[in-house]
């Protein structure tokens, strides 16, 4: 079975997760097409469309601080889209896959001459955070190419029950849409054990945007700094050069808090585990921003964190509940909310040592039974096959 996997970008690093489960799909030759790529994430098993890359480009997106759009002219960069395109499309008229996958809703927008000219080969999309709502309210008019791209698409799928009722709302079916879960390669992650020591360590591994809710963990410490003070120390990692980030930092600063927090900036994937070793409990109040930009489904590194075997403190937010469990795997508590951190934090502050072992090696059987990437490849190429299977009837 050949599936064709269209993307605006092969791949950012914050989309690593998808690298992940393309590798595991044992029953499927996969086929890239993108207009960017990042060499980073080359696989000799996969074919690429178009064949040839910019060298500028995958420099650019290796620095995930550029904002390519800006640094490439706009006349070179319009021209080279329409160019790929059409390499793109010429290659699926020579070579028919049985089903093409658009990652991202806004990118199945992109290709829509690809699946509207009638071609008869079925094809699936993926949402996964910012084409749900953002992308919306950055371009409205998509609320109507989206009902346009859901009369036709074989299947939608999400991460977890929010995305099912979000795409409902915009007037997708809902016989349509399947839940498939992602997952992370728990072979490679080894379990780390763990013990309550003091201060107890936090961490947040996320870029410094409205969405991950950096300020709310600054707003805790400030209300807590007295009785918390010797008992946490917090860990930031993430690109902070934003105005959200400069704000955070700012705040730190304000309230004299500095000695509660570590800030690092932007470390490679495979240097994750390393940091999550070292601390206690990951934090991660996700919520809506202003803008409304949201996690849609939710951020995969809570699923790293947990099968290190690391619990969560998170929030009530899209679809978290699904990744952890509360009072099983971690807290969560409403957005936005500071005395629902307050509250999470105190609680891991109050357990014995032999409540928080249990508490990680929860972590760690949930995420084996649940997101084992393995486990839900083979679920996303039984969902192949059925729209394959159905082409031929």
């Amino acid at each position: 079975m050949k599936v064709l996997h269209l993307f605006n970008e092969y791949l950012p690093f914050s989309e690593i997760w998808a690298y992940n489960l393309l590798c595991e799909m044992e029953n499927t030759d996969v086929v890239i097409g993108a207009f960017y790529y990042n060499d980073q994430f080359k696989n000799e098993a996969f074919e690429f469309i178009p064949r040839k890359r910019s060298s500028e480009i995958s420099e650019l997106l290796n620095n995930p601080a550029t904002n390519i759009f800006r640094r490439i002219n706009n006349k070179r960069r319009f021209s080279k889209l329409k160019a790929d395109f059409q390499e793109i499309q010429n290659w699926i008229t020579v070579n028919r896959p049985d089903l093409i996958h658009f990652h991202f809703g806004t990118t199945a927008v992109k290709f829509e001459r690809i699946w509207n000219n009638s071609i008869n080969i079925p094809f699936v999309v993926s949402f996964y955070g910012y084409d749900y709502e953002k992308a919306i309210y950055d371009h409205p008019k998509l609320k109507e190419e989206y009902k346009m791209l859901f009369e036709k698409v074989s299947s939608v799928f999400v991460e977890g029950t929010n995305g099912v009722d979000l795409l409902s709302i915009l007037g997708l079916n809902r016989s349509k849409i399947k839940v498939l879960r992602l997952g992370v390669d728990t072979e490679n992650i080894v379990f780390q054990k763990r013990k309550i020591s003091r201060p107890l360590k936090f961490i947040q591994i996320a870029n410094f945007l409205e969405k991950k809710g950096q300020v709310f963990i600054v707003e805790a410490v400030n209300q807590m700094q007295d009785i918390w003070k010797d008992k946490i120390h917090i860990t930031l990692i993430g690109n902070h050069s934003s105005e959200y980030g400069t704000k955070v930092l700012d705040l730190i600063q304000e309230y004299n808090i500095n000695s509660f927090f570590t800030i690092k900036g932007i470390i490679p994937y495979q240097e994750i585990q390393k940091e999550l070793r070292n601390n206690h409990v990951f934090i991660h109040p996700s919520c809506y921003a202003k803008d409304m930009d949201c996690e849609g489904g939710a951020p995969t590194i809570l699923l790293d964190a947990q099968a290190s075997g690391m619990p969560i403190v998170s929030t009530l937010h899209c679809d978290i509940p699904s990744y952890v469990q509360h009072g099983n795997t971690g807290f969560l508590t409403p957005e936005k909310d500071v005395n629902g951190i307050i509250e999470s934090i105190n609680k891991f502050l109050e357990m014995d040592n032999s409540e928080y072992v249990e508490m990680c090696k929860s972590s760690r059987a949930h995420i084996e039974k649940d997101y084992n990437v393995k486990q839900n490849a083979r679920l996303i190429e039984q969902e192949y096959a059925n729209f394959t299977a159905a082409k031929y009837e």
